[in-house]
């Protein structure tokens, strides 16, 4: 991980940490209390996550690994879905 700055991709402007010999990027928002967390690959945002009430006082804060949101994102399945949409297109542009 490299540098921590504010940089504006697309209509986020954010803290960002750039992952060294990769195309992929980090992008950190906090605005109010809505923490928004946006992965860039190749300059093109695959994954966003909003995080609402993001600074609010969390009671039990211990417990909260035991309900740890976890979500798995494959690239090969956002490439697929690109391609057929763009099959789709095609096809409906004769």
């Amino acid at each position: 991980m490299t540098e921590d700055a504010t940089v504006q991709s697309g209509t986020i402007e954010g803290h960002v940490v750039r992952l060294p010999n990769t195309d992929l990027e980090v992008i950190v928002r906090l605005e109010n209390d809505v923490l928004t967390i946006l992965l860039n690959k190749a300059g093109a945002c695959v994954y966003r996550a909003v995080i609402e009430q993001a600074t609010q006082t969390l009671e039990d804060a211990w417990l909260a690994n035991l309900f740890t949101r976890d979500h798995r994102v494959g690239l090969g399945d956002l490439a697929a879905e690109v391609a057929e949409f763009l099959g789709e297109i095609n096809n409906s542009q004769g």
